[in-house]
């Protein structure tokens, strides 16, 4: 799933496609970013030169493990071994390590950076693992809470020995759902994307959290977070 959608960040255009002209309750102000503008239009990859890589930290924690799996951490590589005139990207992505990995990808033209594909289909899967539902419709919610609902916050992240600006996205879109009923507690999971222009790879932190209402259910976490970040306030 994962490498079907890399190369044209399917995921991120049926986002923009979805905003239209009308993008967000967040650019509501002249001026002010949407999550749409800050995770999709930006250019992920501009700090990243030939020959240099990106590594991310996953770390899944679960509170039952017959349930829900053993919990795990891993990396993921995302290395630049090209850069063409009009600034983009042959990215070459390295998926876990050791008996985990799987064989590394090479995708050509690309400026956005393929870790938000991969955090995007993770959460989704996870969702409906814990919560139930199609997928394709998992996706279109997520998608327009992603548009209408997402919540932007200022922060900033030490990198580099300095502090420096980012923003954080969070966003619950199962909340409001007509079939939230349906999902076994599990509509209040929430998701948050934290960026900055200032880090090469652009995205620094990606959280997914699932926790349901209902009593005597297991909670789990998944956390991507770029290697080499200190806090993030």
């Amino acid at each position: 799933m994962f490498v079907k959608t890399l190369r044209g960040l399917m995921f991120a255009a049926a986002v923009t496609l979805a905003a239209g002209t009308n993008l967000a309750p967040a650019m509501a102000d002249a001026g002010k970013q949407s999550a749409v503008d800050l995770l999709f239009e930006s250019k992920h990859l501009e700090l990243m030169s030939n020959g240099t890589e990106a590594t991310y930290r996953i770390q899944r924690t679960v509170s039952d493990a017959k349930m829900l799996g053993e919990p795990f951490s891993d990396d993921i590589k995302i290395g630049v071994n090209a850069v063409d005139v009009e600034g983009k990207r042959d990215v070459v992505i390295k998926i876990f390590t050791g008996e985990r990995a799987r064989d590394p990808r090479v995708e050509t033209g690309m400026t956005g950076n393929p870790i938000l594909v991969f955090f995007l289909d993770r959460a989704v899967s996870n969702f409906a693992l814990v919560g139930g539902g199609n997928r394709n419709y998992l996706k279109q919610q997520f998608r327009d809470a992603l548009r209408d609902k997402a919540d932007i916050q200022k922060t900033t992240v030490e990198f580099g020995g300095k502090s420096v600006a980012a923003y954080r996205v969070s966003v619950a879109p199962y909340v409001e759902d007509k079939n939230a009923k349906r999902m076994l507690g599990y509509e209040t999971s929430k998701f948050s994307f934290v960026v900055s222009e200032a880090i090469p790879g652009y995205f620094v932190d990606l959280v997914s959290t699932f926790v349901s209402t209902l009593p005597d259910t297991p909670t789990f976490e998944e956390r991507i977070t770029l290697v080499g970040v200190g806090a993030i306030k």
